[in-house]
C-alpha cells in the first residue's frame, strides 16, 4: 500500500519536474482514473488512496489547499526566533573557536621565535 502511495507520488513528481504546463487538478484526475482501473486494489485500499489524493498527500496537490511537507511555515514564531537565535549563536561561537585557535598558534610562533633569538644571543655571549 505504502509502495503504491510512493509510486503515486513519483508520478506526479516525475510530471511536475517534465515542464508539462498540466493544471494539477488534471493530474490528480488522471492518477484517479488510473487508480480506478487498477485490478490488483481492493475497494478499501482504493478509498484510502483517493482520501489521500484529496487531502493533499502528494505534496499538497490534492485538494489544492494542503500544505507541502517540505518548506512549510513554523506555526510558532518564538520557535522560529530560537530557532535562528540558536544557529547565529552556533555560527558566532565557531568564528569565536577558529579565531581563537589562530591567536594563539600566532602567540606560539611568536615566543617560540623569541626563544630562538635567545638561545642564539645566549650562544654568542657564552663564545665571547
Amino acid at each position: 500500500m505504502a509502495d503504491l502511495l510512493q509510486g503515486l507520488k513519483d508520478a506526479v513528481a516525475n510530471e511536475r519536474g517534465s515542464g508539462s504546463d498540466e493544471d494539477p487538478a488534471a493530474a490528480i484526475g488522471k492518477l484517479l482514473k488510473a487508480l480506478n482501473d487498477m485490478p490488483g486494489l481492493t475497494e478499501e485500499d482504493k478509498a484510502e488512496l483517493v482520501k489521500g489524493l484529496s487531502q493533499g498527500g502528494l505534496g499538497g496537490l490534492g485538494g489544492l489547499g494542503g500544505k507541502p511537507p517540505i518548506g512549510a511555515a513554523i506555526s510558532n514564531p518564538w520557535l522560529e526566533f530560537a530557532t535562528l537565535f540558536g544557529l547565529i549563536s552556533f555560527i558566532i561561537l565557531l568564528l569565536g573557536f577558529i579565531g581563537y585557535k589562530l591567536y594563539n598558534n600566532m602567540v606560539q610562533r611568536e615566543r617560540t621565535k623569541e626563544m630562538k633569538k635567545m638561545r642564539k644571543t645566549q650562544k654568542k655571549r657564552k663564545m665571547y
